[in-house]
């Protein structure tokens, strides 16, 4: 063997010694994080996302070792955020109740893999409201397993602003008797703020960096969220993989239409649906140039106007899951909603029909009452009651939950063991 043999040997053999080592390090690193994760109740499906073996992987980014409480650390390592939108005008009583609720349900069902931040739109009566409602919960000193933030908007200012815009498209902005005639007392300014909401929101968020923004989530105060919001996000994940993966979606002749995100997913109901805040401008400037509306006659709602711009603009909007779609009506509608018979999933509730809230006496049992197909009077085991209690009655539980309740059980209880969590934080902005 000559000497050049000898040391390329030796080199190789060198080699394979620190191969080998590195190999044991990482068996041992392995172990050692899965002796981790064991340690802290995590499933095998949370030492595959460590690892990256997963593909739909719920967070931006994981932290390594679960347990580093340190915050500082963990700000390299941040999660996705799910966006949640509410909108509220005037300060009735039973419609602060209303949000309340709303408010309680989405935070103890709050994500648990992603952080959460919810946006109120509010005119000036009910930004005052809210406030107070906030500092009486004292969310403000709950610790979260992820971080939670409230920031509430009084758009007071902007209110004739984004009404002479639904003017200027449904009746060309003029000043005569038909300025306003479009306009849907039933539901009232309110009911127009969620098609403005991005304009706020996004003054204040990371347009370019949070994907969530591709997908926040708009629901009626009379929403009752009872599932984990985690579900919701997956299911968006598949319908936006579907949406960017279907040809048809973007044989179009003007690139400008193509999208990666559908514009807007629902299903015909404007009470819940998810929104690509980034790309909203689209949505006005597809009904400004539709000059039918501008001729139209009778009252537009906001649910009216997303039909619209549907019907000519279809490869801009996307269907929810049946889970995500569930809206009680006047009196039962047909399947999907109809739950009383089904062992159907529900991510959410939806009360509608009722002029006072959904909660007044005589309860929610009073929408059995007015449904067809449920007997008021069938109280025995199994009956149509009881059936009632089972499905739709679960609201219920979350119109007793006390905020002390509400900390714990979606805050405090649902911490990682090892963890300090993130301590809610409550915004107050003037637009």
């Amino acid at each position: 063997m000559t000497i050049n043999q000898t040391v390329a040997a030796k080199a190789t053999s060198g080699k394979s010694l620190k191969v080998f080592i590195l190999r044991t390090l990482l068996v041992v690193l392995i172990m050692y994080v899965h002796y981790l994760s064991v340690m802290q109740g995590a499933s095998p499906r949370y030492f595959q996302q460590i690892w990256g073996l997963n593909n739909h992987v719920m967070n931006e980014q994981i932290s390594l070792l679960p347990g580093d409480s340190d915050s500082t650390n963990r700000t390299a390592n941040k999660r996705r955020t799910l966006h949640v939108i509410q909108c509220l005008s005037g300060n009735s009583t039973d419609f602060i109740d209303e949000w309340e609720i709303n408010l309680k349900s989405v935070l103890i069902n709050s994500p648990i893999d992603s952080n959460l931040r919810v946006h109120i739109i509010a005119d000036d009566k009910a930004y005052t409201a809210v406030k107070e409602r906030l500092e009486l919960s004292e969310l403000a000193l709950s610790r979260w397993r992820n971080e939670l933030t409230i920031t509430v908007n009084n758009v007071e200012s902007k209110i004739e602003e984004w009404r002479a815009t639904l003017s200027s498209i449904l009746s060309g902005g003029s000043a005569n008797q038909r300025s306003s005639g479009w306009f849907d007392r039933k539901i009232g300014i309110g009911g127009y703020f969620r098609l403005f909401a991005y304009k706020v929101i996004l003054e204040y968020t990371e347009k370019q960096s949070d994907k969530g923004l591709h997908s926040a989530l708009y629901m009626d105060t009379d929403v009752v969220v009872i599932s984990n919001l985690n579900h919701f996000q997956r299911a968006m994940d598949k319908i936006q993989f579907e949406y960017r993966n279907n040809p048809e979606i973007h044989q179009v002749d003007d690139p400008s239409l193509e999208k990666e995100f559908p514009l807007i997913t629902w299903r015909e109901n404007s009470g819940f649906m998810a929104m690509d805040l980034t790309n909203f401008d689209r949505f006005w400037n597809g009904l400004e140039s539709l000059s039918h509306l501008k001729n139209s006659t009778g009252k537009t709602s906001d649910q009216l106007l997303i039909g619209v711009y549907q019907n000519r603009f279809s490869r801009d909007i996307a269907t929810l899951p049946d889970e995500w779609f569930v809206h009680i009506g006047h009196g039962y509608r047909r399947l999907p909603q109809a739950l009383f018979d089904r062992h159907q999933k529900a991510g959410f509730l939806h009360f509608t029909g009722y002029h006072s809230s959904y909660f007044s006496p005589p309860g929610i049992i009073k929408y059995c009452h007015q449904a067809k197909g449920c007997n008021q009077n069938d109280l025995a085991p199994g009956g149509d009651v009881d059936k009632f209690d089972r499905t739709w009655g679960r609201a219920d539980h979350y119109t007793k939950l006390t905020w002390t309740w509400v900390r714990y059980q979606g805050g405090e209880s649902r911490i990682a063991h090892g963890d300090e969590g993130y301590e809610a934080r409550v915004e107050l902005r003037t637009v």
